[in-house]
C-alpha cells in the first residue's frame, strides 16, 4: 500500500475536508437510501497522516438516518442535511424529541464518532483499510466475538450488522439494528461510489493490485 501523503497542517486538513465533505456528504447519503436493506447510518473514514505523522483513519463525514419511522417525518420535514457531521448540531436530543429511543442510543454512538481516530491495521476499521477487504457482521454472536472496542460499542448501542468495506481513500462504515445477511452487491457498490475519484484531502489511491484483492465474496474475519 502507498503511504498516505501527509497534510501540511491540521488546519489545512480541515479546511480542505470541509471543501469537499458536500460531495462526500452526497454519497453518504445517496448510498444508504439507494439500498433495499435499512441502514441507519453511514461514515466514511479517511486515510491519512496526523500531526505526529502516524497513519490514521480520521472522520471524513457521516449521514444518520434513524430508524424507518424517524426517517419518514424527518422527510417531511425536509430535514435531513443536519446529520451530516459537517455542518453543526445543536440541542442534538432537543431538536429530535419523537425520536424514539433506540434511535437515540445509535445516534449517540453515531455523534460520539467525530472524536475518533484509528491507525491504520488495529481494529476492524484498520484491519479492513490495510487489507484492501471487508469486513461483515451479523447478529448478536458476531459482533460480542470480534476483538475489537468499535464493534463492541456498536454492539452496545444496538447494532446488530457491522459492516467495514475498504476503498482507496479510506473505509465505509454501515450501521443497522436488523440482521442483514452478506451482500457482495452491497460491497461493489460501496467501492464504486467511494472510489479514488473522492480526492479526499492527504490521501492517494492505493496501489491497483491491492484494491483488486477482494474479488470474491468471501467473509474477512481479522
Amino acid at each position: 500500500m502507498e503511504e498516505i501523503l501527509s497534510s501540511s497542517s491540521s488546519s489545512s486538513l480541515m479546511s480542505f475536508a470541509q471543501e469537499t465533505s458536500s460531495t462526500l456528504q452526497q454519497r453518504l447519503q445517496f448510498f444508504l437510501h439507494s439500498r433495499p436493506e435499512w441502514w441507519v447510518y453511514s461514515i466514511f473514514w479517511q486515510a491519512a497522516k496526523d500531526a505526529g505523522g502516524r497513519l490514521v483513519l480520521s472522520l471524513g463525514d457521516g449521514h444518520f438516518r434513524g430508524n424507518k419511522k424517524y426517517a419518514s417525518k424527518e422527510s417531511n420535514k425536509q430535514n435531513h442535511s443536519k446529520f451530516g457531521f459537517s455542518l453543526e448540531r445543536k440541542s442534538l436530543f432537543n431538536e429530535d424529541m419523537d425520536m424514539d429511543e433506540g434511535d437515540h442510543v445509535a445516534e449517540w454512538y453515531y455523534t460520539l464518532s467525530v472524536t475518533r481516530a484509528f491507525a491504520v491495521g488495529d481494529g476492524i476499521l484498520g484491519r479492513a483499510f490495510s487489507s484492501g477487504a471487508f469486513i461483515w457482521l451479523t447478529g448478536d454472536h458476531e459482533l460480542q466475538i470480534y476483538d475489537c472496542e468499535r464493534v463492541k460499542e456498536a454492539r452496545m448501542h444496538g447494532i446488530q450488522t457491522f459492516v467495514c468495506v475498504s476503498t482507496p481513500s479510506g473505509v465505509l462504515e454501515l450501521g443497522s439494528p436488523d440482521l442483514i445477511g452478506e451482500d457482495w452487491g452491497l460491497v461493489q457498490l460501496a467501492k464504486s461510489v467511494f472510489g479514488a475519484d473522492i480526492n479526499i484531502a492527504g490521501s492517494v489511491p492505493k496501489q491497483a493490485s491491492q484494491e483488486s484483492q477482494p474479488q470474491i465474496p468471501n467473509r474477512t474475519f481479522l
